[in-house]
């Protein structure tokens, strides 16, 4: 199950390199749609207006985000901070409404019910801008050494470098998650690679 979600995020993450703008698009719209269920939601008697008030406040917090989307300046500045701090405690807030409310007359039992709540009103948002968001560092020049000793990047299968109009591999912008992945896939064939010759050394 793990697998298969962090594969379909993988998945998103190309779309979102490729689709920059549609992303943005569709990001604002869902906060919107969000926001609005929020507050559809806080009429229901069984659903508390605090936790509701939260959640779209929680969304409002995505929207300083969108300015520079989908370049993220500084993860440590005040508004990537302020989202992280507004997801957990959104995520925390519906949690907790949901296990005292588990058993009572109106309350959602099933984890089918939980999952669908929490993936659409919750995670769907933050999700979308952690596969969607690069960093600074990545719209500038691809860890180009200095000018004395770079070479220029050679054109795949043509054997000449590649001119000041064109783009190899190097120069595509990688999204937060895919770097994060990248790492970790990277790591894993470290891992596996040093215990395979550790065995062929005992055998």
């Amino acid at each position: 199950m793990a697998a298969a979600i962090a594969s379909l995020l993988y998945l998103a993450c190309d779309l979102a390199e490729d689709h920059s703008s549609l992303t943005r698009r569709i990001l604002k719209r869902a906060i919107q749609v969000v926001c609005i269920l929020y507050l559809i939601l806080a009429f229901d008697p069984d659903i508390p207006v605090k936790n509701c008030l939260i959640g779209a406040a929680c969304h409002a917090s995505y929207l300083p985000l969108m300015l520079t989307f989908p370049v993220l300046e500084n993860p440590l500045s005040f508004f990537p901070i302020l989202a992280l701090i507004a997801t957990i405690v959104n995520h925390f807030s519906w949690f907790r409404h949901f296990i005292s409310a588990a058993g009572t007359p109106g309350g959602v039992t099933s984890p089918s019910g939980m999952f669908g709540f929490f993936l659409i009103l919750v995670w769907m948002v933050p999700l979308g801008f952690f596969v969607s968001l690069i960093t600074a560092d990545e719209c500038l020049p691809m860890g180009r050494p200095p000018t004395s000793q770079y070479s220029p990047p050679m054109a795949s299968g043509s054997g000449r470098a590649l001119g000041s109009g064109e783009t190899g591999d190097r120069g595509k912008k990688t999204g937060v998650f895919k770097r994060l992945m990248d790492i970790l896939l990277f790591k894993k064939d470290d891992v596996i690679s040093n215990v395979a010759a550790g065995l062929t050394k005992q055998y």
